[in-house]
Formats: structure tokens, sequence, C-alpha cells
């Protein structure tokens, strides 16, 4: 048909003008930057003091004891957080307390990403809660699953 068009989509507005009172952006002021210091020449005193005063152990290249500590690299995912933060405190724990896994789920849980990835996934990334989630799977299949033999089934 003839003479139909889509909707009119007005212009999208300018910024609006602040009003009255209202604050705006301001530029940095001249008082706040740092001064560029330009060279002295070789015949001011000046120059040859700041050529003394140099620490020679200063210039060198060895880093300093804050370069030196570095901080821990984080885990870049959560299934990494999750998969550190259980084998860390299922290592933390006593011999009787480690009774609480199975030494199967332990392993799996070291190894295979993928599982992990399970608990992850269920808790939308959210990692405490995942962790949370994994711990409370695995004392159940302690409880329940492991407690079954393959000739019990059968």
């Amino acid at each position: 048909p003839k003479g139909r068009q889509g909707p009119v989509v007005p212009p999208k507005p300018t910024s609006p003008k602040p009003k009255d009172g209202a604050r705006t952006k301001k530029s940095p002021s001249p008082s706040g930057r740092k001064k560029k210091s330009l060279p002295a020449s070789p015949s001011s005193p000046s120059s040859s003091r700041s050529q003394t005063r140099q620490n020679p152990a200063s210039s060198s290249t060895k880093p300093s004891s804050k370069q030196l500590k570095k901080k821990p690299a984080k885990p870049a995912s959560p299934v990494e957080w999750v998969q550190k933060k259980f084998m860390t405190t299922y290592n933390a724990l006593s011999d009787k307390h480690k009774e609480r896994y199975h030494p199967s789920d332990v392993a799996r849980v070291e190894a295979e990403p993928d599982f992990v990835n399970r608990f992850v996934t269920a808790r939308n990334a959210q990692r405490t809660e995942a962790f949370a989630m994994l711990e409370q799977c695995l004392r159940w299949r302690k409880q329940f699953v492991h407690t079954l033999s393959d000739e019990s089934v059968s």
C-alpha cells in the first residue's frame, strides 16, 4: 500500500543544559597540575648539585621490596575458584573430618572441571553458592551412593 510508512522516530535530544545552581564538570585547575621540570643548563650551579645528590644505589635496576611482593593471582573462572576453595578446605581438614567425602569424589573435583561446572552453572556462577552446593552433594554421595556396592544393586 502506498503512503504507509513505519513509525516516526524523533531525533535523540542533545544533552540537557544544567539548571541554575547545578554543578557542571570542571577542568582541573592549573595549580593542581604537575609542573614539568626543565633540564638545567650546564652552566647553572643547580645542575651540578643535582648530579652530586643522586644516589648510585637508587639508579640500579634492582626491584624494590614492593615490586618483589606479588599478589596471588585470582583464579580466572568461577569453576577454578570453586575447585581451589574445595581443595584448600579439604586439605585443611583433619583425617576424621576428611571422612565426610569419598576419595573418588575428591579426586573428581580436583581433576574434572566439567564436574564442578555443573554446580557453578546451576547457581548462575555464584561462587559461594556453588561451593556450598558442591559440598552438600559430596556429603550426600558419601552417605548414600558410596554405601551401595555393585553386588547389592544386582
